[in-house]
């Protein structure tokens, strides 16, 4: 009787050991399983075991890694179609989508603040027959040039865009009075009238241009974005009107 009292107790001593060995990196297979679908790193497995458990633990490791992968390239790719959507595809500048959001917030801040804004709408001059004689491909590539200039003439807090064709607007937050609106706009101007060398389809042109721009003032000339656009283009065909390459208040062409 005390032999097989003593073997019973052996037997399952030796049961609770296998079964602990098994259930042990089942269990934590079963953690990093968990882990992994909350969106943590699926640690713990038994990657070193040699039998099936290692083998199925392996296995599991590589679809994580992969899986990871494809979520980082749909995350990236999201990015991208986000950018995309409200960015210039040609001259990577705002577009009109990402521009009215900037202007959402900026003119909510300035009524906070009593502040004043600023909106040039610049159009350049003489456009049309730079693509007509030299083709569009060298015309984007003028736009894109354009683009770059306005950006180097302007504060990293201001929100340049492209909104279409060879219009451009700038919105000016925190502008102290119309002189400083005017600095900017003349930077611009004298930074469009320097010649543009272009180079498309192997050959090299040389192409001068010039830019009519029109300032409209928040809230003396518009209380929102929609309006305040709108004067700045009537401004920017006062300035047209009157030569081309100059720069046109709205208060005082109203």
């Amino acid at each position: 009787l005390r032999i097989v009292l003593a073997l019973g107790f052996v037997c399952l001593v030796l049961a609770a050991l296998l079964a602990r060995a098994v259930t042990r990196p089942i269990n934590s297979m079963t953690r990093a399983v968990e882990r992994f679908a909350d969106g943590e790193l699926a640690t713990g497995l038994p990657l070193d075991r040699r039998d099936e458990i290692g083998v199925l633990a392996r296995c599991f490791h590589r679809m994580c890694k992969q899986i990871q992968q494809q979520i980082a390239e749909l995350n990236c790719r999201r990015e991208e179609m986000e950018s995309l959507a409200r960015h210039d595809p040609l001259t990577g500048l705002a577009n009109r989508r990402l521009l009215v959001e900037h202007a959402e917030h900026a003119f909510a801040s300035a009524r906070r603040d009593n502040e004043r804004l600023a909106v040039l709408f610049i159009d350049l001059d003489r456009f049309k027959p730079i693509n007509d004689n030299l083709g569009h491909a060298v015309g984007d590539l003028l736009l894109k040039a354009v683009a770059e200039r306005i950006r180097g003439v302007i504060r990293e807090s201001d929100t340049p865009a492209r909104i279409g064709g060879d219009e451009f607007v700038v919105l000016l937050e925190m502008i102290q009075d119309d002189v400083d609106a005017q600095t900017v706009a003349e930077k611009i101007r004298v930074a469009l009238n320097q010649p543009f060398e272009i180079v498309g389809h192997g050959e090299e042109h040389r192409i001068a241009v010039s830019a009519c721009i029109g300032i409209a003032f928040y809230p003396e000339d518009g209380t929102d974005m929609i309006e305040l656009s709108r004067h700045a283009d009537e401004a920017m065909y006062r300035a047209k009107e009157s030569g081309r390459n100059a720069v046109a208040f709205y208060n005082l062409s109203g």
